[in-house]
């Protein structure tokens, strides 16, 4: 009944409204450099925001409507409802090769599709020299969307892509977008001085209500019409230029009415789309504050959720992180915190030998966490318990699979402190994070961000707080003005890589850099006004360049080497770009670096580990 209640107060709402007069920083670059080059990569699952109204005429009318759609009063009702995927299977049995495909890939994937689902080809069309299928299939409690390519090389063969059907069922749109700008193949041409090379082909899809006719996508080189079947839609642009992306998406009726459907752009290179400003609701304040913090079944190897053998996932190599150093799997245990999700979280504890090339926080004994994602694979990352909770009583990141994906995954481990969490969404919602066994995820809509995950003890008071201000695919602040970035320097490093320094305007008044490399990879962002960073923030990286930013006051930098030397380095509007040489490297890079005013007075120091060649 309380359920029933709900809905039918949305569709009275519906019908009877109320009345109308009642910084990019290195830490942003660094998210995006797992990414591809010119699609960065989510996690996928819009919540729906019941509107509440005090109406009690039209009941009867109400829920006659709710005994007809799935969706009740959610969607514009000219637009109807995505029954057909709810309660039917549009399309057709995929081919045997095509369902033989996807199974063997599915058989080599570290976290698989439960259940042995069937695909269902929904679309088929060229484009580029290429034949494209997409293919809709049900996994557990999601939708899953499959396109794949064949004619055109690629190093990703297809994009596989999950919706829960819950977000069907509390739609307030028309069309459900799946994926955005996913790109297939690689033109044969030269990289340009970003080490970027345009798509054979890029893509956008989704699922639509049984009403739409037609969906529009309107990008930054034009409008696009996407082709509309089976419930299905599907854009697809042979040779797109370097950084197109989707902007905007209409659908249209039977009777030409036409509705905006909001998305999440794609980044491209190291910017993403500009963050929307917004504020999270929920807590601000802890109630209870503790320190430290462990998780005592996995310290005392207590057989949580499954073994490896168990999930399926014998002789995978889950911690393969820092291959070059020796590790020891002691404990492992697989974990999965959403019964009705799709994914899976290995946790372990690994003792890691001391290694000659790597700081010592990365030796010795940590804990170690691999999220699986059926059709796209996982990523993980390790760190030492007594650093685990030090910021509070649980660890957080946020990552998607794809640039272009609608939703975002957030996740990380909560300390035995931690009795439930809940997220607040600034579109007003608030929801209950799956937690099991320390390990939680949600996945956000994007659109909705900022949000507030938010940590309860067993007595219900708040001993944790985290508020993600923006949506991570997204650039706050400043951004670089289009086509005014220039070349400054560009330098050798001491293993070869070519690095190049690009400046120019924000659209603050300040300055946007960009250091790239010609193999793509590179980071980059733009100077807030009011500089609060460190004044001096440097790193040497894997190829012998000593990079950052410095603050405004600083005009020069010494650096003292181990070998003795001394090199007097001149920043270029705040950024630093110098390649030690072979022998500097080999003899432990730098040891201290001076910034020095205009006046020669210091204004801050940084010391450097000994590099371990």
């Amino acid at each position: 009944m309380i359920e029933l209640e709900e809905r039918l107060r949305s569709e009275l709402d519906r019908l009877v409204p109320l009345p109308t007069d009642v910084d990019a920083s290195w830490e942003d670059a660094l998210r995006r450099a797992a990414s591809r080059s010119d699609t960065p990569s989510a996690a996928r699952h819009a919540l729906f925001h019941r509107r509440r109204v005090a109406a009690l005429a039209l009941a009867v009318a109400a829920i006659a409507a709710l005994a007809l759609t799935p969706v009740g009063g959610a969607i514009v009702r000219s637009f109807g409802d995505f029954s057909a995927w709810l309660t039917g299977s549009p399309g057709e049995p995929a081919s045997e090769s095509a369902q033989r495909a996807f199974e063997e890939a599915n058989e080599r994937s570290w976290a698989k599709f439960p259940d042995g689902p069937k695909l269902r080809r929904v679309i088929v069309t060229e484009a580029a020299g290429g034949t494209f299928e997409l293919f809709g299939f049900r996994s557990g409690d999601s939708l899953c969307l499959r396109l794949t390519v064949s004619g055109i090389p690629a190093d990703e063969k297809d994009g596989t892509a999950c919706t829960p059907l819950e977000e069907l069922r509390a739609a307030e749109a028309p069309a459900v977008i799946t994926l955005v700008d996913y790109t297939f193949g690689r033109e044969d041409v030269p990289p340009n001085d970003e080490g970027l090379t345009p798509a054979r082909a890029s893509a956008s899809f989704g699922v639509v209500a049984d009403g739409v006719a037609g969906v529009e996508l309107t990008t930054s080189e034009g409008d696009v019409e996407a082709i509309i079947k089976n419930n299905s839609f599907l854009a697809v642009t042979a040779h797109p230029p370097l950084g197109k992306r989707t902007r905007a998406l209409t659908v249209v009726n039977g009777e030409g009415q036409r509705l905006a459907v909001p998305l999440a752009e794609s980044p491209f290179g190291n910017y993403g789309p500009a963050a929307k400003p917004g504020v999270a609701p929920g807590p601000t304040e802890v109630e209870r504050r503790v320190d430290g913090g462990t998780i005592g079944w996995l310290l005392r190897s207590e057989p949580r959720g499954r073994s490896i053998e168990e999930a399926g996932l014998k002789g995978r190599n889950l911690f393969l992180l820092f291959p070059q150093q020796r590790r020891d799997v002691r404990f492992v245990r697989v974990i999965k915190p959403d019964p009705d999700g799709l994914r899976l979280v290995a946790i372990g504890v690994v003792h890691f030998a001391k290694a000659e090339r790597y700081p010592p926080w990365m030796e010795g004994e940590q804990v170690c966490t691999f999220t699986l994602t059926p059709g796209q694979g996982g990523g993980g990352g390790c760190s030492r318990m007594a650093d685990l909770f030090r910021r509070g009583p649980f660890s957080f990141g946020v990552g998607s699979g794809y640039g272009g994906d609608q939703r975002v995954l957030v996740q990380g481990l909560a300390s035995d402190d931690v009795a439930r969490m809940e997220l607040f969404l600034a579109s007003g919602e608030r929801v209950a994070v799956p937690l099991r066994d320390n390990v939680y995820l949600v996945e956000v809509a994007r659109l909705k961000f900022p949000i507030r995950l938010v940590a309860y003890d067993s007595s219900d008071r708040v001993i944790g707080i985290e508020t993600f201000a923006h949506d991570p695919l997204a650039d706050p602040g400043p951004r670089p003005v289009e086509g005014k970035q220039r070349v400054v320097r560009r330098v050798v490093a001491a293993d070869g890589s070519v690095a190049t320094l690009r400046l120019g305007p924000s659209t603050a008044g300040t300055v946007c850099w960009q250091i790239s490399f010609r193999d793509g990879h590179g980071t980059g962002g733009c100077r807030q006004k009011r500089y609060r960073g460190p004044a001096l923030a440097l790193n040497v990286d894997m190829s012998g360049l000593l990079l950052g930013t410095v603050s405004q006051r600083v005009v020069a930098v010494e650096l003292q080497l181990r070998n003795g030397e001394r090199v007097s380095i001149e920043p270029l509007e705040g950024v630093v770009i110098h390649p030690l040489t072979a022998e500097e490297v080999e003899s432990g890079g730098p040891e201290l670096a001076v910034g020095l005013d205009e006046n020669g007075q210091e204004v801050g120091r940084q010391r450097f580990q000994r590099l371990r060649p």
